[in-house]
């Protein structure tokens, strides 16, 4: 006897539909297609808030960035490099449970580095005074 190429196809389908059943009834398999679910729709969330984000010119958040910026008592720049739910549990609401000294150290690290500092500029010719020393 020989098997025509649907019986061939259905017996596929059959088989492979049973593979499918015995691995949806292992124990935990649901829980983990739930978590997979859960995690691909709040990546999704995440890429369509950042991809929107960026269309409008927002920046993408950096979490270095954000602790240095709450470290030094920024809240301003902090809401930009930080993730929207640490920026109002640690800018806002909260503190960054640092030492006073810690805090005046990072104080005082970003007034040395801070790139809005126009004598920090090592090309004097980026300024409209092009004379060296002299702005």
């Amino acid at each position: 006897m020989k098997l025509s190429d649907d019986m061939k196809l259905m017996g596929l389908a059959i088989l492979a539909g049973a593979g499918l059943i015995w691995w949806a009834t292992r124990p935990g398999t649901a829980g983990k297609l739930a978590a997979g679910a859960v995690g691909a729709v709040g990546d999704a969330a995440t890429g369509a808030v950042v991809g929107v984000g960026q269309l409008f010119g927002i920046p993408a958040t950096n979490m270095n960035q954000c602790e240095r910026d709450l470290a030094a008592g920024r809240t301003w720049d902090a809401s930009f490099s930080c993730p929207a739910t640490t920026w109002i549990q640690k800018g806002v609401f909260g503190s960054t449970a640092l030492s006073a000294s810690e805090a005046l150290d990072a104080r005082r690290d970003f007034a040395l580095s801070d790139p809005r500092r126009l004598d920090l500029q090592t090309d004097p010719g980026t300024h409209w005074d092009s004379t060296p020393g002299i702005y």
